[in-house]
């Protein structure tokens, strides 16, 4: 796995955890665990979807700084 792919699942592992803790608690019939779980579970979704967002930019970013080395370097361009 590569770290893209860690941090992405660390936070799908947050979801889960909170599902899992939601559960326990209405299973026992707590009265703020489910409240608790549910939380963390929201906090495990957002952190999911921004940091994707973040790797899908950061890849954009480097593939568009890539074409513009490339393309400065190709042998008929003109630098002055």
């Amino acid at each position: 796995m590569n770290r893209e792919q860690k941090a992405l699942f660390r936070q799908a592992q947050l979801a889960g955890l909170g599902i899992v803790v939601g559960g326990v608690g209405l299973a026992t019939q707590h009265p703020w665990l489910p409240w608790i779980g549910l939380f963390i579970f929201m906090l495990g979704l957002i952190r999911f979807f921004l940091i994707r967002a973040l790797i899908r930019r950061s890849r954009q970013w480097e593939d568009s700084s890539r074409e513009t080395s490339a393309s400065s370097q190709a042998p008929g361009s003109q630098s002055e």
